[in-house]
């Protein structure tokens, strides 16, 4: 093989790696997305239940790197249905549960809202963790085959 040929080879295997660790990526997003969510809600509830703070006031003094995650850019939101609207949730089911987090939050006392904090981080951490299961197994299975695809274009142009 002249080195026209391998350095060709190579090109080939490292554009699969690197469309393999591109498709990696995307696969996380989603699973970083609803981790900051969950983070968001346990920030919530500790605020509630330790200062009874309304939840305009919680949002801005949540962690700018917590919003960031949620996919937030800028001043802090002031609702919860607004954080929703500007940055919906990528995972269908992660949506759906907050959505309906947001529709029946701040309607009660204090117990109440930790009570639902309790209940809808309940669903949403099994969420994270289902996501967390799917997301690995993509990500194996999104490098074996660009690798393998890859590979088999090199043995087929040789």
């Amino acid at each position: 093989m002249d080195f026209l040929q391998m350095s060709g080879s190579l090109l080939l295997l490292l554009s699969g790696v690197a469309l393999g660790c591109s498709l990696n990526r995307g696969a996380g997003a989603v699973l970083t997305q609803i981790d900051a969510y969950v983070r968001l809600l346990r920030t919530v509830k500790r605020e509630i239940s330790c200062f009874a703070l309304p939840i305009e006031e919680i949002l801005l003094r949540t962690d700018p790197s917590i919003l960031t995650g949620c996919g937030w850019i800028g001043e802090p939101p002031r609702s919860f249905s607004e954080l929703l609207s500007r940055t919906p949730p990528k995972d269908s089911e992660g949506k759906r549960l907050l959505l309906a987090f947001s529709s029946e939050f701040g309607r009660g006392y204090r117990e109440e809202q930790e009570a639902l904090l309790d209940y809808y981080l309940s669903f949403l951490e099994a969420r994270e963790d289902e996501l967390r299961e799917r997301v690995a197994g993509k990500k194996r299975v999104n490098l074996t085959l660009c690798s393998a695809g890859a590979a088999a274009l090199v043995i087929l142009f040789l």
